[in-house]
């Protein structure tokens, strides 16, 4: 989305990728007025990567005030993180589809949920100084597109029960994990593992983030007028239920999120203003 305060410029990955990126992002907030900027992170599928120019503003996490790289990748977030960005920030981002992480750094999506690791870690120094000594956004989302590629033409590793998951019905509506079982005849356990090494999460947690992911659309357009719709509609048990895991996935209950003076956002996380 784009903001009078935050920019959010999205592109479509390359035909060879989309199986893997869902986009890449030019953000920007460096006209933001706020001299302190709050950036509240809320439970998300999709693993990001970001790319910052050196000495730019300093992210700080709130929980322990501990800063970010400059640079990073981070994993499915299951719970809700604050941030706060001191002077101007801009940043390349890319939002993956959750076994990317797999494919292309060979990783157990498990050893990244809820974590933040400089990217260092794991793109060859060579390649992110070219990343980032390039000048233009586009420029830099050229060298990403080609080191995915090389990457992807590289691996040995995809399954395809995972990738038919996550592409075929997440939005699907129906919540429970028996319904994957059934259709690829596979065990729970087998399932578990799958899950554990290629998304990050179990199944069972998938599918509450996904259905707090269609409460927050909801949520946010307002389409319901009564919160008793939206727990309907959505399959919690009652109305308390819907309150209780939407805050726990986003630390806010859902009216008093809808009450915050949020400045733009880009997918689940969202620019808030500081106030006293």
């Amino acid at each position: 989305m784009t903001s009078t305060n935050m920019n959010c410029q999205l592109i479509p990955a390359p035909e060879i990728l989309r199986q893997y990126i869902r986009y890449y992002s030019i953000i920007d907030f460096r006209d933001c007025q706020a001299a302190e900027k709050s950036v509240k992170c809320f439970a998300d599928r999709y693993p990001r990567l970001v790319v910052r120019e050196p000495g730019q503003s300093t992210v700080t996490r709130r929980e322990d005030n501990i800063q970010l790289p400059g640079s990073y990748l981070s994993g499915i977030d299951t719970k809700a993180t604050e941030y706060q960005v001191r002077g101007e920030y801009a940043h390349i981002g890319a939002s993956f589809y959750p076994q990317a992480l797999k494919v292309f750094f060979n990783i157990d999506c498990c050893e990244l949920v809820d974590q933040t690791v400089d990217l260092s870690l794991f793109i060859p120094a060579g390649t992110l100084e070219k990343i980032c000594e390039v000048q233009t956004p586009q420029e830099k989302i050229a060298q990403l597109n080609q080191f995915f590629v090389n990457r992807l033409n590289q691996t040995k590793f995809e399954d395809k029960v995972i990738n038919d998951i996550i592409h075929r019905d997440a939005e699907s509506g129906n919540f429970r994990v028996g319904k994957y079982l059934n259709r690829y005849e596979i065990s729970e356990r087998s399932l578990e593992r799958k899950f554990s090494e290629s998304i990050g999460v179990s199944p069972k947690t998938y599918l509450r983030i996904i259905r707090f992911e269609q409460a927050l659309e909801l949520v946010l357009c307002k389409y319901y007028p009564h919160l008793s719709e939206v727990a309907h509609y959505l399959q919690y048990t009652d109305q308390s239920h819907f309150i209780k895991e939407f805050k726990q996935f986003s630390g806010y209950q859902p009216v008093l999120f809808q009450r915050q003076e949020r400045l733009g956002n880009e997918s689940a996380a969202f620019l808030m203003r500081e106030t006293d």
